[in-house]
């Protein structure tokens, strides 16, 4: 199964969605979504996570590139 992204823009916000698959980790969506793993600070504030635990199935938002 592939990960799904897709752009949302919300109050002039704009981000991206991808749903967790099984096995990732937050430092590899971020290696392979901002291009680099330790950007995953990024992925956890913009989704108020207080841990690292993510699960198949959740959808996250996804800091867009500029």
């Amino acid at each position: 199964v592939s990960p799904v992204t897709t752009t949302k823009v919300y109050a002039g916000k704009n981000y991206d969605t991808y749903v967790v698959v099984t096995g990732d980790t937050l430092w590899e969506i971020a290696r392979k979504e901002l291009g680099k793993g330790y950007k995953y600070g990024e992925i956890k504030a913009l989704n108020s996570l207080k841990s690292n635990n993510i699960y198949p199935g959740q959808v996250l938002k996804i800091p867009r590139k500029n």
